[in-house]
């Protein structure tokens, strides 16, 4: 069995799939609604991500006042293996979870980005566009620039690839593969079903800009340009 698991991917991924099978076999050191690891981890600045992103090294977050500080010796009382720790934001930092825990295995959950960036929720972008080099204001385009920058950043590091479409209308194959990959029996997945925005990109939506506060509507005549901007990561990932 992995001992030391973390999962990331670009908001509404779907990456709280995998956690709520792995909850059945490792301690994911929470028990909010997203199964998201929070210690170090919030919406406002200085976050332990960011920190990475401009160039810092800071300890591991366990609570608000204790830290990591001898990674893969010692563990906080915050969780213990094995364990599973999963937050979006994890997908910008790998190479630097690896530093600290050697042992470790990433998981990497995405789905069509032209779906992804039709989601709700952008807090994701809002954050980090600053660090891909792209402007502050919201359009869709600067979303699907920043879903494909993301991901191409992240990808390398992976260790395991997990498309959401895969889970939700293969999901026997696909968990067979995963729990395979994990070591882990094979768990319940009676909790996967299919998001009403899976397909969104074929549809008429309008989109909230995080930024702006505007509604920003979408048509699928507008698809065709997303998908040449996300070309690069969207054809990595076997999508059309």
């Amino acid at each position: 069995m992995k001992q030391q698991i973390f999962i990331g991917g670009h908001y509404s991924s779907g990456s709280r799939v995998p956690q709520l099978l792995l909850e059945q076999t490792h301690d994911i050191a929470c028990n909010n609604i997203h199964r998201d690891y929070e210690p170090g981890f919030s919406e406002k600045d200085n976050t332990w991500v960011e920190r990475i992103l401009r160039g810092e090294q800071p300890p591991f977050p366990d609570t608000a006042d204790s830290v990591i500080t001898k990674p893969d010796v010692e563990y906080p009382k915050m969780f213990k293996e094995p364990f599973s720790l999963k937050n979006p934001d994890f997908m910008l930092a790998i190479p630097y979870i690896k530093k600290l825990f050697p042992k470790s295995v990433f998981i990497l959950v995405v789905r069509h980005g032209v779906d992804q960036v039709l989601c709700e929720n952008r807090t994701m972008t809002h954050r980090f566009a600053k660090y891909f080099g792209l402007k502050a204001k919201f359009d869709l385009n600067r979303e699907m620039q920043f879903w494909n920058l993301a991901y191409k950043k992240a990808y390398k590091h992976a260790d395991y690839i997990l498309r959401l479409e895969d889970l939700v209308l293969d999901t026997k194959k696909t968990v067979s593969k995963l729990v395979k990959f994990l070591d882990i029996p094979y768990p319940d997945t009676s909790m996967i079903k299919k998001p009403d925005s899976m397909g969104r990109r074929f549809k008429k939506c309008s989109v909230f800009g995080y930024d702006d506060g505007v509604k920003h509507n979408y048509t699928p005549a507008l698809k065709g340009d997303l998908v040449t901007i996300g070309k690069e990561m969207l054809t990595n990932f076997n999508y059309d």
